[in-house]
């Protein structure tokens, strides 16, 4: 993740531990595993009218391997049964993660200058 903050802010140690010290909120994060190996974080709001990915992120070490995919698609699957939309927003300068979205189905809605807002309509 620190290429793509890097890419798009610039990175500054004392500001991102200053971001993560404000912003970390241990009760809506999960730690995704494979087996017993701490391999990612995951955290989603369910809302009245979507599901929203807050975030996800997986070692460099366990990406590629499909673990993101079927997470996603867990939540896919989720708003299907709840008809909600999953919504998620992604930085510009990760296109592989935007590329994993668009197989996934999802559509972008809106775009600003860092992130591009896709959704997954149920």
């Amino acid at each position: 993740m620190r290429d793509y903050v890097d890419a798009t802010w610039g990175w500054d140690d004392d500001e991102q531990v200053a971001f993560f010290d404000e912003h970390f909120d241990p009760t809506r994060c999960q730690i995704l595993q494979v087996g017993r190996v701490d391999v990612g974080v995951l955290a989603v709001d369910e809302r009245a009218d979507e599901i929203y990915v807050a975030e996800i992120q997986l070692l460099p070490q366990w990406q590629g391997r499909g673990i993101g995919s079927s997470v996603v698609e867990s939540l896919i699957e989720r708003g299907a049964a709840t008809n909600k939309p999953v919504t998620l927003r992604v930085l510009r300068t990760n296109p592989r993660a935007t590329a994993l979205y668009a197989r996934l189905g999802f559509q972008p809605f809106r775009e600003i200058e860092t992130h591009i807002y896709l959704q997954r309509e149920p």
